[in-house]
């Protein structure tokens, strides 16, 4: 299984923390509320590799 080379410049990770940063906004912490984003994260960079 190939690893994947996460960079913070990438335009997925940039909306990844932009999304986060909303969720605090709205006092969103669990598990239930960040994991559909992470699983999004993944999800395109496996696409682009």
């Amino acid at each position: 299984m190939p690893t994947l080379q996460l960079k913070p410049t990438y335009k997925v990770v940039k909306a990844y923390y932009a999304e986060l940063k909303h969720l605090t906004q709205l006092s969103l912490f669990t598990e239930g509320a960040v994991s559909p984003m992470f699983a999004a994260l993944l999800r395109q960079m496996y696409m682009s590799t």
